[in-house]
């Protein structure tokens, strides 16, 4: 997971770079949050998935 932390900052500043207005700031802010809310569900699907196939 740590590898990741570095991409995803640098995709943040990237994405409040290309901002013009707070609203847009807020959009991001949102969009990042779901995104990230996907790929963690995901994980715990996969986890869970992983687990089920061990037991």
């Amino acid at each position: 997971m740590k590898p990741l932390a570095p991409a995803l900052i640098l995709a943040a500043a990237l994405a409040l770079a290309g901002c013009n207005t707070i609203q847009g700031v807020g959009q991001d802010i949102t969009r990042t949050g779901e995104v990230l809310e996907d790929l963690f569900t995901e994980a715990d699907i996969a986890d869970d998935v992983l687990t089920a196939a061990v037991s």
